[in-house]
């Protein structure tokens, strides 16, 4: 159930990024919750996956959580070739999982001029 509201921002928005955990096991857990970003196409070099935000929640036995995230402008941000950091229009890959080699959901956001 992995929701971006809204799917299209402008460069100096947020954006919420909101899912839900369920235990499907038979004794409470814990699971950490990792959320990456991807800019597809900057205008210079960025890290394949970057950490925007994680939280650990503790779940009972058949609990469903819902779990949100708020990306802002610096989280979508870059340092351009003038040493300016800016957020670029373009498409970025929304990611979440339990690290960054376990992604199970995933979407896109659009940042538009």
């Amino acid at each position: 159930n992995l929701q971006i509201t809204p799917a299209s921002i402008r460069p100096g928005a947020k954006v919420q990024i909101s899912l839900e955990v369920k235990n499907i096991g038979k004794r409470e857990g814990k699971e950490t919750i990792q959320l990456y970003i991807q800019d597809e196409l900057g205008s210079v070099t960025t890290p394949v996956k970057q950490l925007r935000g994680f939280q650990k929640i503790a779940i009972a036995p058949n609990e469903k959580r819902a779990v949100s995230f708020t990306l802002g402008p610096e989280d979508l941000s870059l340092l351009d070739q003038n040493l300016q950091w800016i957020v670029e229009p373009g498409d970025f890959q929304i990611m979440v999982g339990s690290s960054s080699a376990d992604i199970r959901l995933e979407g896109k956001l659009q940042v538009h001029p």
